[in-house]
């Protein structure tokens, strides 16, 4: 339920690959058909493959989020050092609330003292999602009947919706903040669910006539949880949204 909902471990979800980087890879794998076991990468061999990657153009302009399944790509290629790889992710990854997937990769270091840092973050994360998930209950519960979905659809605006269900503005408000916790520990699904119906329940109000900048970062955070998600039909809705 999404009242209940607390991400753990995050989901590694994962891109689409490069096409060049892709290609040339395929090209290599099929070389290598016949030949037993896949062979690992020579310097010779990643050093050519760095030419198509992109990576390093792209990442500077994109949430971390979405530089993280790059990573696991690059990881995945053997186009770079494993451990080179495994060390961006540690950091990227103390930079989000992910604590238990930044640990596993510590482990695998031996970064003892790392590992002890984020360990003692583990509980915070865990508290501020209770904390937020505290201040809108009442809202999370409506959510997660359908019925009283449809009588929230049935709304005009934020004033009708709050006397008829007898929650404060305030608590929709917050809904936002609430979906980017639970975006940053990597629940991905649940905090597009959570954007997609404040969508709905903001664009009902007839007396915001004005997109405000909350909304439409709330429509970039829904188009960025689509992609991480893979839900390309909707990603392509959100992009006409965002546009």
């Amino acid at each position: 339920p999404i009242s209940q909902a607390w991400g753990g471990r995050a989901n590694r979800p994962i891109l689409r690959r490069p096409r060049s980087l892709l290609r040339r890879l395929e090209e290599m794998a099929e070389a290598q058909a016949g030949e037993g076991e896949a062979k690992v990468l020579t310097p010779e061999q990643a050093q050519d493959l760095m030419q198509y990657d992109l990576s390093q153009r792209m990442i500077p302009f994109l949430d971390i989020h979405l530089v993280l399944p790059i990573l696991t790509f690059l990881q995945e290629s053997g186009v770079y050092k494993l451990e080179a790889i495994q060390r961006a992710q540690v950091k990227l990854l103390s930079q989000t609330s992910m604590i238990d997937y930044a640990i596993e990769i510590c482990q695998s270091l031996g970064e003892t003292e790392q590992m002890e840092h984020l360990e003692s973050r583990r509980e915070a994360a865990f508290e501020q999602v209770k904390d937020e998930q505290a201040k809108v209950l009442p809202l999370l519960q409506i959510l997660e009947e359908q019925s009283e979905v449809q009588k929230l659809r049935e709304c005009k605006s934020i004033d009708e919706i709050c006397k008829t269900f007898d929650i404060d503005a305030s608590i929709i408000d917050r809904l936002p903040v609430y979906a980017k916790i639970q975006y940053d520990i990597g629940a991905y699904d649940l905090s597009g669910e959570l954007l997609k119906h404040y969508r709905l329940i903001i664009s009902q109000d007839s007396e915001r006539t004005v997109i405000t900048s909350k909304q439409a970062s709330c429509t970039w955070g829904s188009l960025t949880c689509f992609i991480l998600t893979k839900e390309f039909d909707e990603t392509a809705d959100g992009q006409e949204r965002a546009a």
